[in-house]
């Protein structure tokens, strides 16, 4: 039986959808901060663990202080890129800006530690169970040392360490998780994520792309039957039961649904995979969720999340 549900219908969404559009076009992009706290609302409260459903407390208000200040830091590392840029096209010792575009280039890396914890921190603290909430314990210093580490280790080995780089960002994301007293780890290894990716990019060059399908399934797969939870001397772990058919049938579908509507029909392509997503994940194990209880609750501003939105990712 799947442990999550979500609820959520096309309808009720391309509502929301429509005036979110609208508004953001009206207001030239400032609505969009209460677009997102309203979208994350819903969500939220369609999907459910255990007969109950989620709450997102996080408000427009918050995102927006966070959308301002993260402006101002890609606004800012931008317009410093531009005149390095400009200065490189002017032929004004082409060596030194190179050097300093390199440089800059690495800066803007080095936000994005940074903006993935404060969005975790952020996001978990704005998010409730039966009224328990979730927060992130980690530190920007120790997802330094795994992004640096990650990173070096990646370029020395021409690309074959990312692998294992990606699982020790999801080891150091996981362990930092938890709702209420309940504890949340990860405990995949790079080398059979490894195979994995090998394995799929040649049998999608054989297959002439039909295999990706199956590919992103595996991906998928690993990522949650990796995932473990505990509470006290109980765990458990989660199960993906997500197939290369399904995904092939969960995105044709929606590509058709988007593209026959002209792009109107995006929300209920939405409800269908967030449907799908929470339908392939089971429980594995026995966890009493009833005496999950609340600990301190932690506080954060939306900054971090605004800068992951600027990246265009989403990883809550």
């Amino acid at each position: 039986m799947s442990l999550l549900q979500y609820h959520g219908d096309g309808k009720s969404l391309f509502k929301i959808y429509i005036v979110n559009v609208l508004l953001t076009i009206v207001t030239v992009g400032l609505y969009y901060p209460w677009a997102k706290a309203k979208l994350l609302a819903y969500h939220y409260s369609e999907t459910e663990l255990q007969e109950s459903r989620f709450a997102f407390l996080g408000t427009g208000n918050e995102i927006f202080k966070g959308f301002i200040k993260a402006i101002l830091i890609f606004g800012g590392w931008y317009g410093i890129s531009l005149w390095l840029s400009l200065q490189m096209q002017t032929g004004q010792d082409i060596i030194l800006f190179s050097v300093l575009t390199i440089f800059w280039q690495f800066v803007l890396f080095l936000i994005f530690p940074l903006a993935i914890v404060g969005s975790l921190k952020y996001r978990l603290s704005r998010t409730t169970w039966r009224g328990i909430h979730m927060k992130y314990t980690g530190n920007v210093k120790s997802m330094y040392i795994v992004f640096i580490k990650g990173f070096l280790l990646t370029i020395v080995t021409f690309g074959i360490y990312a692998p294992w780089f990606m699982v020790n960002i999801r080891k150091e994301i996981l362990k930092n998780i938890k709702l209420g007293d309940l504890k949340f780890s990860f405990n995949g290894d790079g080398g059979t994520l490894f195979g994995i990716g090998i394995a799929g990019y040649f049998l999608t060059l054989i297959t002439l792309g039909i295999y990706v399908f199956q590919w992103t399934a595996n991906m998928y797969n690993f990522n949650l039957d990796h995932t473990k939870i505990s509470h006290g001397d109980q765990n458990a772990g989660l199960k993906g039961t997500t197939t290369g058919m399904g995904f092939f049938k969960l995105q044709i579908g929606n590509m058709f649904i988007v593209l026959l509507s002209l792009g109107l029909a995006t929300p209920y392509a939405m409800v269908r995979t967030l449907k799908y997503y929470a339908d392939t994940v089971e429980l594995d194990g026995h966890i009493n969720f009833d005496n999950i209880k609340q600990e301190d609750i932690d506080d954060a501003d939306a900054t971090g999340d605004s800068l992951l939105d600027a990246f265009e990712m989403d990883i809550v």
